[in-house]
């Protein structure tokens, strides 16, 4: 394989990461670059690296943001018990306390995801090595 498809390809891995940020495809975010990553790492080393590196930072988003929601919700439920579940119990500084910041911190998380999966898709086009932060290295 040439270089410029090396590099098309190892790109596609990052940027297919986009169909399950936009709901094209439940779990789309992981899947198609794994099938990308399946297909073309035995035939181009760049591929292969990136191709983990995308595969890395998705699984590593997807527990992130898990975790994030997890505490959320363990935070409102030590803080003001059971209640904190229930909305009749809200009070406006317990709905921004426990729904709004957690969503706000969510967002952001997943914007700054956005930001690093487009850095990576263009240092990849150019050939260079990405390594994403906070990335779990699992693959």
């Amino acid at each position: 394989m040439d270089q410029k498809k090396q590099n098309f390809w190892a790109m596609a891995c990052h940027l297919s990461t986009f169909v399950g940020f936009l709901g094209v495809v439940p779990f789309g975010n992981f899947l198609l670059p794994l099938v990308i990553w399946l297909v073309f790492r035995k035939e181009s080393e760049a591929v292969d690296d990136q191709g983990r590196e995308s595969l890395n930072f998705q699984f590593s988003l997807m527990v992130h943001l898990v975790g994030l929601v997890v505490a959320a919700l363990v935070i409102a439920v030590v803080s003001v018990g059971w209640n904190a579940l229930d909305p009749r119990y809200f009070s406006g500084d317990l709905f921004f306390g426990f729904v709004m910041l957690p969503l706000i911190v969510l967002v952001l998380s997943v914007l700054f995801a956005c930001v690093l999966v487009v850095y990576a898709a263009v240092e990849a086009f150019k050939g260079r090595r990405f390594r994403y932060p906070w990335a779990i290295r699992i693959f």
